[in-house]
């Protein structure tokens, strides 16, 4: 894992990350159908289509922090084994994920956007991203 990841006990960062990407990134593929952002214990539940092989209706998941911290994660892990993927291409959308020189870059300066928010939740959620 990256080195960054210890800068992963900035709660501050976590809930900015986690209500960027309710507020803009997951309504795309999700319904929010609940949503506390200031509490210590920060949530949302969100209501989607069934991803599994011929299932019906839908589904609610719970993002936390955990969520978070697992999709953080996922994708530095995985932007490091492969940078030259297709999933590690699809971060270059965000400023969040990868900078200009191809490293990390969810810990600098520069912010991040619903696109990379979103790409965490989803990682955080289903170990990859379905919705790109």
């Amino acid at each position: 894992m990256c080195d960054e990841l210890t800068k992963l006990k900035d709660q501050d960062l976590l809930n900015d990350l986690f209500t960027t990407a309710i507020e803009g990134g997951v309504s795309s593929w999700a319904d929010v159908t609940a949503y506390d952002y200031s509490s210590d214990d920060w949530y949302a539940t969100i209501e989607t289509e069934n991803l599994e092989e011929d299932a019906e209706g839908l589904v609610v998941y719970r993002i936390d922090e955990q969520t978070i911290l697992n999709g953080i994660k996922l994708f530095a892990g995985q932007e490091r084994k492969n940078p030259g993927s297709e999933f590690c291409r699809m971060g270059c959308f965000s400023d969040v994920l990868i900078s200009t020189n191809g490293e990390i870059n969810l810990f600098d300066d520069y912010g991040y956007d619903v696109v990379g928010a979103d790409m965490i939740v989803q990682l955080g959620l289903f170990n990859q991203v379905v919705y790109g």
